[in-house]
């Protein structure tokens, strides 16, 4: 198993992403992970019928973003609590002022498991993959 953590800060600048007051989900800078997904796990069939390798690792990281004049945060995405016997993965949001902390981590045990699992498996890194697609939404004050 190996462990990673970032920090990573960020100034927003609002640009063509901005439209009508708040940042475009689909287009703003707050829109996905900060770091992207190096290891990612593609689970798409609808059944299984080999075990499935999980390799051991443990990332944390910690993102903290200033916010531009005149915007606050509107919505945060609701914090992600993911527990299996494979894994876990948490994300936070807080916002302080013009500062916005996002911390996520993902801590995966080194196992094989079974075909019969496999639903669990894409159940559970569908939930991350959706956790870390969820937009902050900033307005004008």
């Amino acid at each position: 198993m190996w462990l990673w953590e970032v920090r990573v800060h960020v100034q927003i600048i609002p640009g063509p992403h901005e439209s009508g007051g708040r940042l475009d989900p689909g287009r703003g800078p707050l829109n996905d992970a900060v770091v992207g997904r190096r290891h990612g796990v593609s689970l798409t069939e609808a059944t299984r019928t080999s075990p499935i390798e999980i390799d051991g690792r443990s990332i944390k990281e910690t993102a903290f973003f200033t916010l531009p004049d005149g915007f606050t945060v509107d919505e945060v995405p609701d914090a992600a609590n993911l527990q299996t016997t494979f894994g876990s993965y948490t994300t936070k949001y807080e916002v302080n002022g013009n500062k916005l902390k996002f911390t996520r981590a993902l801590k995966l045990t080194r196992m094989t498991l079974p075909a019969d699992k496999y639903s669990i498996a894409k159940d559970f890194f569908a939930k991350i993959r959706e956790a870390e697609q969820a937009p902050v939404v900033l307005v004008r004050k």
